[in-house]
This record gives C-alpha cells, sequence and structure tokens, in this order.
C-alpha cells in the first residue's frame, strides 16, 4: 500500500511511503530463519565511511632502510627521528660503528753490524759499476753483491738497508715499507722466499744486474 499525504493548507513536504503485507506457509523450522532476515530488513544501515582523498603514497620500505615503519611497528616521529611502537630500544642490536683506521705501521729495519762493506770487492765499488734505473734496480744489485762477493745466499731488508746507507752510496731509504721491493722482486721471479722475511736472489736476477753494467 502506497500513499501521500499534504496539509489542507497546500503548504508543506509531501512524504511517500510504502507498505508491504505478505502471508505464506512456513514450518516450524524455517520461522527462526524468518525472524532473522525480517529483523536484518529492518536494522538501520550504518553510515558509510568518510572517503579519504587518494593521495599518491611512497612505496613499501619509506626512506633508505627498505622497511614499512606501518609493518614493524616503528613510526617515524615529528622531528623525523624513528621511535619504536612499544619495544625495547635498550634491548634492540645496535649498528656496528666501524673503527677509523689510522696509518699502517711496518717493521722498522735496522743496520747488521757484521756484515764487511769495505773488502775487496766493496759493495761502493760494485755499486759505482752498475747504472740502476730504479729501486729495484738498486735491491737486486745489494742482493747480487750479497750472493757474490760475500757467499751470503738468504737476505733480508736490513741487508739492503745497511749496503744502501753507506756514505759513498746513500741510496734513499724513506720508503715507509722497505720490504716491499723485495716482496715485488719474489712476484717477478728474481728473488725467492726461502722463509719469512728471507730472500734469496736467483740466476734471473743475477742477470739483470750483469746487464746493468753494460749499458
Amino acid at each position: 500500500m502506497a500513499g501521500k499525504s499534504r496539509s489542507d493548507s497546500g503548504v508543506g513536504q509531501s512524504n511517500r511511503f510504502r507498505f508491504v503485507l505478505f502471508e505464506g506457509e512456513l514450518s516450524e523450522g524455517n520461522m527462526g530463519a524468518l525472524a532473522q532476515a525480517i529483523t536484518a530488513a529492518l536494522r538501520p544501515t550504518p553510515p558509510a565511511p568518510p572517503r579519504i582523498a587518494n593521495h599518491a603514497l611512497p612505496p613499501l620500505g619509506v626512506g633508505s632502510s627498505g622497511i614499512d615503519p606501518a609493518a614493524s611497528g616503528v613510526v617515524e616521529g615529528d622531528e623525523g627521528a624513528i621511535v619504536s611502537n612499544g619495544e625495547d630500544l635498550e634491548n634492540a642490536p645496535q649498528p656496528r660503528v666501524k673503527a677509523s683506521s689510522g696509518p699502517r705501521s711496518y717493521p722498522k729495519v735496522k743496520v747488521i753490524t757484521d756484515v764487511d762493506l769495505e773488502s775487496d770487492m766493496s759493495f761502493p765499488d760494485f755499486a759505482a759499476s752498475k747504472k740502476p734505473k730504479s729501486t729495484r734496480d738498486r735491491y737486486l744489485i745489494a742482493a747480487a753483491w750479497y750472493k757474490l762477493h760475500r757467499k751470503v745466499e738468504s737476505i733480508t731488508m736490513h741487508h739492503i738497508y745497511t749496503c744502501f746507507l753507506h756514505p759513498k752510496v746513500r741510496w734513499s731509504t724513506s720508503a715507509a715499507d722497505f720490504d716491499q721491493p723485495l716482496r715485488e722482486l719474489v712476484k717477478t721471479d728474481r728473488l725467492g722466499r726461502v722463509g719469512k722475511g728471507q730472500y734469496a736472489i736467483n740466476h734471473i736476477g743475477i742477470a739483470d744486474v750483469e746487464q746493468l753494467g753494460t749499458e
């Protein structure tokens, strides 16, 4: 049944309504379902939630950490600081801080006191007969002199340092890592390593030194 009402004066708002009446036969088992359906139909519809403007959201993993703050329980405060959402930060693992690296230290060189640099063939005379072009050549000259004229098979950086300090030679001894040229000569197969910090010149290294005297 539908009807329409209007005030006698013809002024006012009309109201429209509909009342539907139906009848039927239902078993007792279906009465409960019918009552629930009628109750649901008469229940007032809740208001729809307010719509939120569709702003562009940042991709998952805000910032450079790659972690979604909402999913991890960590939120960003007013000042941009990351604060915990109810978690204990004192027991959280702290980031590892890389220790500051200072200048690398190298073994100190020293003078060998039991080396005879003066008798024939003296090291200054042997060095004067060669024409070294590099620090590598000077190391080879000293190593060859020990082997050829002092029968010293195994040398160290201290042997080289002692020769370089001779007043008649005075080759540079300012290298921070004085052992480095010896290690490089091992890599080029001019020296062989016979122990920790100990080297022996081979026949290839001797041949290089002989060529330095003919150029």
